[in-house]
């Protein structure tokens, strides 16, 4: 792999851990006192989210209205799981085919 390529993946995941990292820190912010357990309180506004997404009209946004389960339906383990294989497939696409020694014969 190309030092470049390397460095910028390097970051480029570090980059991705701290946005979940910091993501989950906001949702546990945004839990009032008393609201009990934070996960559950962030699916209530996912619902609401994923009813506000199922509300539009579906001729002025198809795709939206059109993948409401898709956009809404997987947990932040899932979407984690998800987006660290996108990148590390995205990399490893980088990868160079080892040159093969010449055969002189």
């Amino acid at each position: 792999m190309p030092k470049r390529i390397a460095g910028l993946a390097v970051s480029t995941l570090g980059m991705f851990l701290d946005a979940d990292a910091i993501e989950d820190t906001m949702h546990h912010a945004k839990t009032p006192p008393g609201a009990g357990d934070p996960w559950t309180y962030f699916q209530t506004y996912l619902d609401q989210i994923r009813e506000y997404f199922a509300a539009l009209p579906k001729d002025r946004y198809p795709t939206i209205s059109g993948m409401v389960d898709e956009l809404t339906g997987e947990d932040g383990d899932g979407r984690f799981e998800f987006g660290l294989d996108m990148l590390i497939r995205g990399i490893a696409s980088y990868v160079e085919e080892p040159s093969s020694p010449r055969k002189d014969g």
